[in-house]
């Protein structure tokens, strides 16, 4: 979302991710507002970690996998801050 310079108001929604097959959730931003990491599956087997800067042009990055019977992880995994 875009809002306006008094924050007062929405100028513009903006995509920031292609349309796809995948489900991408749980996004967090960095500490420094500049980037954000979010959780994306294809089926549900494996989630995987990417990262997106928030600069015009970039793509998503990513940081690896995460598998669905990895010590910790319960039936619903949840992104909810990174540093």
């Amino acid at each position: 979302m875009v809002f306006s310079d008094s924050l007062d108001s929405v100028q513009k929604v903006e995509q920031l991710l292609p349309d796809n097959d995948r489900d991408n959730s749980s996004v967090a931003p960095s500490p420094d507002l500049k980037s954000v990491v979010f959780l994306s599956r294809q089926g549900k087997d494996v989630a995987e970690l990417y990262r997106l800067d928030l600069s015009p042009g970039a793509t998503p990055k990513k940081i690896g996998s995460i598998a669905p019977n990895s010590p910790g992880v319960k039936s619903e995994l949840r992104l909810v801050a990174w540093q």
